[in-house]
């Protein structure tokens, strides 16, 4: 077993021995050993967050022949695509969901006025959604 490992579960014995000793405090109203518990529990927390992040980016770093060959393959499709690439097509999903609920509202509306805004909205969000695709078949 890691080092890493072996205090992530030294923290957590350590976080149960408190836990049953602030169960036994709870019973004398021992007000001031409460809080020193609550303090000791605080600081077993950050502990054994310090060791899991630790050992998360540990494993993170480790290369295997499986992580190496998911790796190339990845490379022959061109790779991760670009942030703008990304954005667009998140905005597009948004987009698709907007357009039926403005369209839902504009035919349960009465209202001249809303009417007209809900028409404005409608034909942004439609050519905001034609030039997103139109911007993601030129890349």
């Amino acid at each position: 077993m890691s080092k890493k490992t072996q205090n992530i579960y030294k923290a957590i014995e350590n976080l149960e021995n408190l836990k049953n000793r602030l169960s036994a405090c709870a019973s004398e109203d021992s007000v001031k050993e409460i809080e020193e518990i609550e303090f000791q529990m605080g600081q077993e927390l950050k502990n054994l967050k310090f060791w899991i992040d630790s050992l998360y980016s540990y494993n993170g770093k480790s290369t295997s022949l499986a992580k190496k060959a998911a790796s190339k393959e990845n490379g022959k499709k061109g790779g991760r695509p670009p942030k703008a690439v990304t954005e667009a097509k998140r905005k597009i999903v948004t987009l698709e969901i907007q357009i039926p609920e403005i369209e839902h509202r504009l035919d349960m509306t009465d209202s001249v006025e809303e009417r007209k805004v809900l028409e404005e909205e409608l034909q942004q969000k439609k050519n905001e959604l034609m030039d997103l695709q139109i911007g993601l078949k030129m890349v």
